[in-house]
């Protein structure tokens, strides 16, 4: 599993998943795909790459490539990603 982060993310990798947490105006990175973190909000967290925004909800989970990231939840603003 590769996913990165810049030090404003907290990222904890085991071999298949990764947890991420961040805030918006942070981005994170899986693979070679970069993504901006633009609202964290009660429910959903709205990420953006290359003019094109994503809604991660709670009840729905967004596949990228061989990636699939579900949204834990949000609390003070924070979004718990995890990529698996």
């Amino acid at each position: 599993m590769t996913a990165c982060a810049p030090d404003q993310v907290d990222a904890r990798c085991a071999e298949s998943a990764c947890a991420l947490h961040a805030r918006s105006g942070t981005s994170i990175a899986i693979q070679n795909l970069e993504l901006d973190v633009r609202e964290v909000s009660e429910s959903y967290v709205k990420l953006s790459s290359h003019g094109v925004s994503l809604k991660l909800t709670r009840n729905l989970d967004l596949r990228l490539g061989s990636h699939r990231l579900h949204l834990v939840g949000t609390e003070g603003g924070t979004a718990d990603i995890e990529v698996r």
